[in-house]
């Protein structure tokens, strides 16, 4: 409701599968911070790891290259 009258982008009716794909990046993104802790052994060893992975989880998603804006040269 909010995206179709709020923001006038209508995202259908696969609201199951949007919250599956939402739930599966949760878990997935806390699966790695889970990883980064039980790798990292001390407070600066994490405080040097964090700012470089930090900015690969929206990438992940999708955030920064939305579909659409990379074009396929062999299309």
């Amino acid at each position: 409701m909010i995206f179709r009258y709020g923001f006038g982008f209508d995202l259908g009716d696969g609201y199951s599968l949007l919250l599956m794909v939402v739930v599966i990046y949760t878990l997935t993104i806390v699966a790695l911070s889970m990883l980064m802790v039980g790798i990292l052994q001390s407070p600066e060893q994490f405080n040097t790891l964090f700012p470089s992975i930090i900015p690969i989880m929206p990438l992940i998603s999708g955030v920064y290259m939305p579909s659409g804006t990379i074009t396929n040269p062999f299309r």
